[in-house]
């Protein structure tokens, strides 16, 4: 079979669109004039714009597979399914590939950033830096280093 290699707009609508309604790209080429595999991974190795929208394309179809598991759950309770192990199967695997493809929705991980420019002791030493310019000299307290804890030093038992 002659697989066209000529990325027109529609070629890239139908194959982005099947993507998004579930399908793999491997599905998505065996279609009647798609292009090969080969062909849409060197498409997207070559050309950002279109690996930006086959990423956003996959994205899609991790939220298709999300609701796909509400929509077979509900089956399921509704007594349109008999074996349970498959359904658990289905539903499993459904929610595994969406949590891959569509990690902000539905992603087991949750991701805490945080970052600290500067130390404790850098902190310590501006708060004193204030102390000092406000009150001059201050007092006995005021004017005394700060000292950060050595962590190194263990207490020895004598």
């Amino acid at each position: 079979m002659a697989y066209p290699s000529k990325k027109t707009p529609e070629i890239v609508g139908r194959f982005l669109e099947a993507i998004r309604n579930g399908r793999s790209a491997a599905q998505a080429c065996k279609s009647e004039g798609m292009p090969s595999t080969q062909t849409i991974i060197k498409w997207a190795e070559n050309d950002p714009e279109f690996a930006a929208q086959y990423e956003k394309a996959k994205e899609e179809r991790g939220n298709y597979y999300g609701e796909l598991v509400a929509e077979i759950s509900l089956a399921g309770l509704q007594g349109k399914y008999k074996d349970s192990a498959m359904l658990r199967a289905a539903i499993d695997g459904l929610k595994w590939s969406a949590a891959r493809m569509a990690p902000k929705g539905f992603g087991d991980r949750i991701q805490h950033e945080h970052s600290a420019e500067s130390s404790y002791v850098d902190a310590l030493r501006a708060v004193q830096g204030k102390v000092s310019e406000e009150s001059g000299e201050g007092t006995i307290a005021q004017r005394l280093p700060v000292r950060a804890r050595e962590a190194a030093k263990k207490p020895t038992i004598q």
